[in-house]
């Protein structure tokens, strides 16, 4: 009886079916291998402009045009110069490197005078050879 029945059973149709869902998974293959470069691509936009926004955003920059970040010994911001007298110690952040500081405890010093502001050039005087050179749209002789 088994040989009867062993005859009639085909593999063909499991080789078709087999055959089907390869084609099926190389589909599904090639659609994920799409969408996750597609989500590579996509995510590393975002972390780009993410990058962007927090080097705009650092502290860094604003410590490259000269500013300094001022911190006290356990590093919490110093915004304040009474704040800053009184710590017993400062970590100043400069462009390059920190370096830690000793404030003066006493009373608040005089202001920083300011810089003295660049003195024009003197114009040239009437008998020299500049005034001569620069004749040419001026007032000319007052006298």
């Amino acid at each position: 009886r088994l040989e009867t029945l062993g005859g009639r059973v085909s593999l063909i149709p499991l080789h078709r079916g087999q055959a089907a869902a390869r084609a099926g998974l190389t589909t599904l293959e090639e659609r994920l291998l799409r969408a996750g470069a597609g989500r590579l691509e996509m995510e590393t936009a975002r972390l780009s402009a993410q990058t962007r926004v927090l080097e705009t955003l650092s502290h860094k920059r604003t410590l490259a045009r000269g500013f300094a970040l001022v911190r006290s010994e356990d590093g919490q911001l110093i915004a304040t110069a009474a704040d800053a007298r009184a710590q017993t110690r400062l970590r100043v952040t400069f462009r390059d490197d920190d370096v830690v500081l000793a404030p003066d405890p006493g009373p608040a010093s005089t202001p920083v005078s300011k810089r003295p502001r660049a003195q024009k050039p003197a114009a040239p005087l009437a008998d020299s050879p500049d005034a001569s050179q620069n004749s040419g749209g001026g007032q000319g002789e007052l006298f």
